[in-house]
């Protein structure tokens, strides 16, 4: 929050990408991969982010469609103030590549596919 009015104060031209899922996405991934999806503690109730830019006097932008998202990208690029963009992806929706905790890089998870049995 702070950073962001400090964006907005200065005219700095930050761009903030939000990929909203209502989860603690890399939580629930975990959880996911390593935890037989017992999930606890990790859904969300988040605030509309763009909302919340706008009351800092930052730009908000919103997308929840992939038609959409070509024009919203473009508008988040070419705005040359302080802009959010939330974008809202499929809740099962997962980050990658990652590395296990306690993994090396030789370690990376590059997707979720099954494992392979032994």
């Amino acid at each position: 929050g702070m950073e962001l009015l400090t964006a907005v104060q200065f005219g700095i031209g930050v761009k903030a990408l939000i990929l909203n899922n209502d989860f603690q996405g890399m939580v629930k991934q975990w959880q996911t991969l390593f935890y037989d999806e017992r999930y606890s503690g990790t859904e969300m109730v988040n605030p509309r982010f763009d909302a919340v830019a706008e009351a800092m006097n930052a730009k908000g932008l919103y997308c929840r469609t992939v038609a959409d998202l070509p024009a919203t990208i473009k508008e988040f690029i070419d705005y040359p103030g302080p802009v959010v963009l939330e974008v809202f992806v499929d809740k099962a929706e997962h980050v990658f590549p990652m590395v296990p905790a306690g993994g090396s890089l030789s370690d990376m998870i590059l997707d979720h596919a099954p494992k392979e049995s032994k």
